[in-house]
């Protein structure tokens, strides 16, 4: 089984038969906001839901925030030899 944190509060886990994204809130309570057939899968959802949840006021402010989630991605998935393709 994996238990890989992402960010914000979210995290990627796993058991024989599926990827789960988790979210815990301030409570420490963990929900499962989905199950995946595989982790690029449940990456490429993650990525979705938090540019569906973004503040973003304008194309640049999204692009800004796409970015930042690339980078911030990229870093926690390094270790699994995993990268977020960059926006061009």
């Amino acid at each position: 089984m994996i238990n890989i944190p992402l960010i914000d509060n979210w995290k990627i886990i796993s058991d024989k038969y599926e990827f789960k994204l988790v979210r815990t809130d301030n409570k420490g309570r963990n929900f499962i906001e989905g199950h995946y057939s595989s982790i690029e899968f449940c990456i490429q959802s993650f990525m979705g839901l938090k540019i569906r949840l973004s503040s973003a006021e304008s194309m640049e402010d999204l692009i800004k925030e796409i970015k930042s989630l690339q980078t911030a991605l990229s870093k926690v998935l390094q270790p699994l030899n995993l990268r977020v393709e960059s926006i061009k």
